[in-house]
């Protein structure tokens, strides 16, 4: 692995002096790996990437992207991180596939040359080149979180984030997600991935951060965090009462 490309240091957010989501939230993520953030319901999860990403403000922490600090830099902050939606359709905003694979390029106001290239190899990525002219409510929900992606993807992030990919999908919507993320990886991106449903993911990432009450409670390779999970409100599937090997957690294998 090479250095971390994100790094978080004592990140406290709340929503008022009362109510206290983030409590010095600290932790690293290697560049090009795969790492899941668990923890139960409420554990802060999906208002860390927020906070992360810039959707929400921090009251205080840093935030290092590349061995830059960038708490203070907010748009640099959001153009080095995507982040996919757990709805894909809030994210869906072309008329067409196509259309909305350039939305976000045409924000940036990249060059049309820029544009079609971009275009051509992100569909062709995650398969949507035969569906650039497809409206996007006649496409599959796993089809619509692959459209989501593309679009991310097209602005060149240096990290996506996705909050809870599998999220009603059915198991072709799965399979199709779950290859894109692989895919993804080894095509060089560092993947974040907030998700209970460890059953789907877990034998493809490096490493598993467990959030309880908005702290960092537990951090480190995959294989060593997974067996805490279930006595932290996490769902890991058993095998003669046994939590099942890591390399069983994934959903290809079936």
């Amino acid at each position: 692995m090479n250095h971390p490309i994100l790094k978080i240091e004592n990140l406290n957010f709340a929503f008022n002096k009362d109510k206290k989501i983030l409590s010095d939230i600290s932790f690293s993520i290697e560049k090009g790996s795969l790492c899941i953030i668990a923890g139960a319901n409420g554990s802060g999860k999906s208002v860390l990437l927020k906070c992360i990403k810039g959707l929400l403000k921090p009251n205080s922490g840093n935030i290092i992207i590349n061995n830059k600090n960038l708490s203070s830099n907010l748009k640099d902050r959001r153009r080095k991180i995507g982040l996919v939606f757990q709805d894909a359709d809030s994210q869906i905003i072309g008329q067409t596939v196509e259309k909305d694979i350039l939305f976000g390029m045409e924000n940036l106001q990249l060059d049309s040359t820029t544009k079609q290239r971009k275009l051509l190899e992100v569909s062709t990525l995650l398969s949507l080149n035969d569906k650039l002219k497809t409206k996007p409510h006649h496409l599959s929900g796993g089809e619509k979180r692959r459209l989501a992606i593309a679009g991310i993807l097209a602005m060149n992030p240096d990290i996506i984030f996705f909050d809870e990919p599998f999220a009603n999908l059915d198991y072709p919507g799965v399979i199709q997600v779950l290859s894109t993320l692989l895919l993804l990886q080894k095509e060089g991106h560092t993947i974040i991935i907030v998700s209970h449903e460890i059953d789907k993911i877990a034998a493809h990432s490096q490493k598993i951060i467990l959030l309880e009450k908005g702290k960092v409670l537990m951090e480190g390779e995959s294989n060593i965090v997974l067996p805490h999970l279930r006595n932290h409100g996490v769902y890991v599937p058993l095998l003669d009462n046994k939590i099942k090997k890591i390399e069983e957690l994934t959903w290809l294998n079936h």
